[in-house]
């Protein structure tokens, strides 16, 4: 085939209609494909990360027996300390705190989620619990619990996947 040729071949209209129809078909799907749509609310705007916690937090507790268990074990002194732990960043913490409590008390919540987690395995209601994108569904379930106990007595700084991680990478061994 001669080059003229194919240059013909791309200027041809039967091309171009099928090179806009492409192009179309791609703008339909091409950004739910990208942001894989579980990100998309009804009305296709974007969840923020808290939104999407949030969401999954209101479903294991529907579904799940978490808020019940975790209440008995958790005592609002126990929910203050660790929210004001967790108030002033916990990097900044964990990379070299002016005050060593805080890090024993990062170090609390963590055994204590880890703790709950091998407790809880045998717990038939947490068959339901939510799976998230890096954190195991039971452990999630977890995060998702103290995090609603936590907004039910007024804390402003919530527990989340994102410093559960950091605590994860300080602290397992």
């Amino acid at each position: 085939m001669s080059l003229s040729k194919g240059f013909e071949r791309l200027s041809s209209p039967k091309f171009e209609e099928n090179r806009l129809m492409l192009k179309k078909r791609f703008r339909k799907t091409g950004d739910s494909q990208r942001t894989c749509g579980a990100d998309l609310k009804p009305h296709g705007r974007h969840q923020s990360y808290n939104e999407m916690l949030d969401d999954i937090t209101q479903w294991n507790a529907e579904n799940t027996q978490i808020l019940e268990i975790l209440r008995k074990k958790l005592p609002e002194q126990r929910l203050a300390r660790w929210s004001e732990a967790l108030s002033g960043g916990v990097r900044r913490k964990l990379r070299g705190s002016e005050n060593p409590e805080d890090v024993a008390i990062l170090s609390e919540i963590y055994r204590f989620i880890c703790h709950e987690r091998v407790a809880l395995l045998k717990e038939p209601s947490m068959r339901k619990a939510r799976k998230g994108e890096r954190t195991e569904p039971i452990t999630l379930c977890i995060i998702c619990g103290i995090r609603a106990i936590q907004k039910e007595r007024g804390h402003t700084t919530l527990l989340d996947t994102i410093k559960f991680g950091l605590l994860e990478k300080k602290f397992a061994k």
